[in-house]
């Protein structure tokens, strides 16, 4: 994929965001490239391919954000900026974003950098294809919020074994020193906290990370290996 992309786009600097992403796994995908490529400058082209329907009818697009251009199938990759940004949509159409011969089973290498490129090198967004309603929602719901409880879950495992749900701070139905976090059967946790310093090595805590969504956490730890805690695991936040 880098050798049609500079082949393409000569120029071109290429950034490695991740390759680090589990096989198929278009959630956490979808939750790292918003959190990273809006620090990009805006005139980035993001190419993302994690791709699990590649042959089959899913839509190829391209999106026009505030952020740059975003290059991706159609599976929910993109649902999380779209979900942040306004943005224009584009399937992919034009014959001159892909190569003489399309794989069935590597449409990252044949259509997705060849489009990529091609964009980084000045072609044109409007000649990219037809434009289209919207993305594919990412594959997540919002979490459910009353005056005295919010209820989401886990929606990511990071490398470190922190559990990121999908509970963001201005969800928080109260005071952060005066909240509950209960985690499916693991022990509460009092008071949602600053920083991973705030307990001792070892102790579990709650807290709002760099993404500004509620983190459980283990100080110098695993919290999914210590809490037995992985993606879907229901977190309830109570104000008392």
């Amino acid at each position: 994929m880098k050798g049609v992309l500079l082949r393409r786009a000569p120029a071109a600097r290429l950034v490695d965001l991740s390759h680090a992403i589990p096989p198929q796994d278009v959630l956490t995908a979808a939750f790292v490239l918003l959190h990273a490529a809006r620090e990009f400058p805006p005139e980035t082209v993001h190419l993302a391919v994690v791709d699990p329907g590649v042959g089959t009818r899913r839509r190829a697009v391209a999106m026009r954000t505030r952020w740059g251009i975003f290059v991706a199938p159609d599976n929910g990759l993109l649902g999380l900026v779209a979900a942040h940004t306004p943005s224009e949509t584009r399937v992919i159409d034009s014959p001159e974003l892909r190569a003489d011969r399309l794989s069935p089973t590597f449409a990252g290498r044949d259509l997705f950098a060849c489009a990529a490129g091609s964009l980084a090198a000045g072609f044109a967004f409007a000649a990219v294809g037809p434009l289209v309603a919207g993305v594919q929602p990412a594959p997540v719901p919002p979490p459910s919020r009353q005056a005295w409880a919010v209820c989401g879950q886990v929606i990511v495992v990071d490398h470190f074994g922190n559990l990121v749900t999908n509970i963001g701070a201005a969800d928080l139905p109260g005071p952060r020193d005066r909240l509950v976090v209960r985690a499916s059967a693991a022990p509460e946790l009092r008071g949602v906290l600053r920083t991973y310093s705030d307990v001792a090595s070892g102790e579990a805590l709650a807290l709002v990370g760099s993404a500004g969504l509620l983190e459980i956490a283990v100080r110098d730890g695993s919290a999914a290996a210590r809490l037995g805690l992985a993606r879907g695991a229901p977190v309830h936040v109570f104000h008392v």
